[in-house]
């Protein structure tokens, strides 16, 4: 996964390459030139001789701590370009997604996976991944030289070597599926957090804070558990590590004395012998105490993966929508969600730049019919078409610039007021951006802003909900979409800001085809059309004077049972 992303920079991979092969190989030089060290002092060498290996040592002690330094900094680049790139494939693989990728997963979640995994990822490749490379390295080239002094030595500690490796890599591949639930279960607590916190001011006037509590208790711990069976499946590599090294001191010391006995090795070697298990024990101990962090590395890439192997279930098409109203078209269309049928036989025609309102009992389909449009779902069944084309066969840039479904929820940026209007849209003039909020009836409330289109929003400069809905509609605007969707934006506004946003409605569905999902029926009345929603059928339709006027008619016994409101 992450090769793909290294490719392109494999100048920095290959210098990483060799920094790592140089300062493996300046290790290795220093029990050799210790033992020959010995050897020269035990053999009557020179004075000179002597303190040239001497220098020679300390330079190489030298180089590698500032080699060491370089492919540490040179790694860290690598690592977080990398990582960095794949974060943001998985933002833009998260923002295409669909409406049932989201309903599966939850925005604390997502977190969790985009930043978090990656996070952990660039940790592990611009740290770990050397520090582990380097010492492995260092382990497959301890072997190397004491094949060069003994091939006998070189073998029993390769063998060891391999057969301890081996173990270890066993207890990693068994430790992973426990810290993917660790992960798991964090990312699970993460967006609980996230979804209650943003739901706070529905639950805590609704005494749901002791529920909402109790929930995080349970969440936490089932996270704890997942945690402690995770490090439990962990604290083996050191111990095994250590009695792996012991071993191999043991071995080799009593290998290298009986081969010095027998005159098959000088006093130097035997040195140098001890010298590389002693250094063997560094590389060991530090892949066995990391293990566990590789073992996180390894769930991270693990749930990034499968992350990214979810794929739509709408897929683009290529055909473009035609400019100006569009007429909509809904042909015996039939949708189940996994749990429920919702919609059975349902047709309708909208034409264009008319407006149909849909009206009923919550569950009866409106919210389900309001989707199909925006293409937000696909028919189980029959055809959606709008422009007279199948939704199915839009391209995704198309249906974006063509059809806009507005909702009761309004997302304020922390940023400017023109990124907030124009979303980052470079390219739209500030003439055209203060033509919208006018229409939207924000003209006065810019013009009082102390810094006009450059205001942060947020802090100090927050918005009434009404204003919320306005700015969403100014949003609108700006696009000129030939359809709009819309889940009635008026229904949760105050009163005192009601009039405002039913004017900014208007401008904004005037001229356009238009598919209101009515939580009000006084706001019906201007409609050209009212549909009457029940059971996933279309039970009414009709203009609302005439429905209204008949007193059998369903839309007229909701007035009268329920007043000027119907439930959503």
């Amino acid at each position: 996964m992450l090769t793909r992303h290294i490719r392109p920079h494999w100048p920095l991979a290959a210098l990483l390459a060799v920094l790592l092969l140089t300062a493996t190989a300046l290790q290795l030089a220093g029990p050799r030139l210790l033992g020959a060290f010995v050897d020269g002092a035990t053999g009557g060498e020179a004075l000179t001789g002597l303190i040239g290996l001497g220098v020679f040592y300390l330079v190489s002690v030298a180089l590698t701590g500032g080699v060491e330094v370089a492919a540490e900094a040179i790694g860290g680049r690598l690592a977080w370009r990398t990582t960095n790139e794949l974060r943001a494939d998985l933002l833009a693989h998260a923002l295409d997604a669909d409406l049932e990728f989201h309903s599966a997963h939850s925005p604390g979640e997502l977190i969790s996976r985009i930043d978090g995994d990656t996070g952990r990822l660039a940790d592990f490749a611009s740290r770990l991944l050397i520090l582990l490379a380097v010492n492995a390295l260092l382990l497959l080239g301890v072997c190397v030289m004491l094949l060069l002094v003994d091939w006998r030595i070189g073998l029993g500690c390769t063998a060891l070597v391999v057969a301890g490796l081996s173990l270890v890599r066993r207890m990693v591949g068994s430790a992973v599926p426990a810290s993917a639930a660790a992960s798991a279960a964090e990312a699970e607590v993460s967006g609980f957090v996230e979804e209650r916190v943003r739901g706070a001011e529905d639950l805590v006037p609704n005494g749901a804070t002791a529920h909402t509590l109790h929930g995080l208790v349970t969440l936490n711990r089932a996270l704890f558990e997942a945690r402690k069976r995770a490090t439990l499946a962990q604290v083996r590599w050191p111990r095994t590590a250590q009695h792996l090294n012991a071993t191999a001191v043991v071995l080799g010391l009593a290998g290298a004395i009986a081969l010095y006995r027998a005159d098959a090795v000088t006093v130097g070697e035997v040195y140098s012998v001890v010298a590389f298990l002693t250094l063997m024990r560094i590389p060991l101990f530090v892949i066995s105490n990391n293990m566990s962090k590789v073992d996180d590395s390894l769930a991270a890439i693990r749930r990034c993966r499968e992350l990214l192997a979810e794929r739509p279930t709408i897929t683009p098409g290529e055909r473009e929508l035609p400019d100006g109203p569009l007429p909509v078209e809904f042909d015996g269309v039939d949708f189940d969600y996994p749990d429920r049928r919702v919609l059975r036989g349902v047709s309708l025609t909208v034409p264009a730049g008319r407006q149909l309102a849909l009206v009923g009992v919550s569950g009866g389909g409106k919210t389900t019919i309001a989707r199909l449009a925006a293409r937000m779902l696909d028919p189980g069944a029959g055809v959606v078409r709008v422009g007279g084309i199948d939704l199915r066969e839009t391209s995704a840039e198309s249906l974006r610039r063509s059809v806009t479904y507005v909702t009761q929820e309004v997302r304020v940026l922390a940023v400017s007021v023109r990124d907030n209007v124009a979303i980052f849209d470079a390219s739209v003039p500030d003439a055209r951006i203060v033509e919208v909020l006018t229409a939207a009836g924000l003209g006065r409330w810019l013009a009082g802003l102390p810094g006009g289109l450059d205001t942060v929003l947020g802090s100090g400069h927050g918005l009434s909900a009404g204003q919320e809905q306005l700015l969403a509609i100014a949003r609108v605007l700006l696009r000129d979409p030939g359809l709009v969707v819309l889940d009635e934006a008026s229904s949760r506004i105050p009163p005192a800001d009601r009039a405002a946003v039913t004017a900014a409605l208007r401008t904004l569905l005037a001229g356009r085809t238009s598919i209101v999902i009515a939580h009000r029926l006084d706001t019906v009345e201007s409609a050209d059309e009212v549909a009457v929603i029940e059971d996933g059928r279309v039970a009414e339709r009709g203009a609302y004077a005439a429905l209204a006027a008949r007193p059998d008619s369903r839309l007229s016994r909701a007035l009268r049972s329920v007043g000027s409101e119907v439930r959503a």
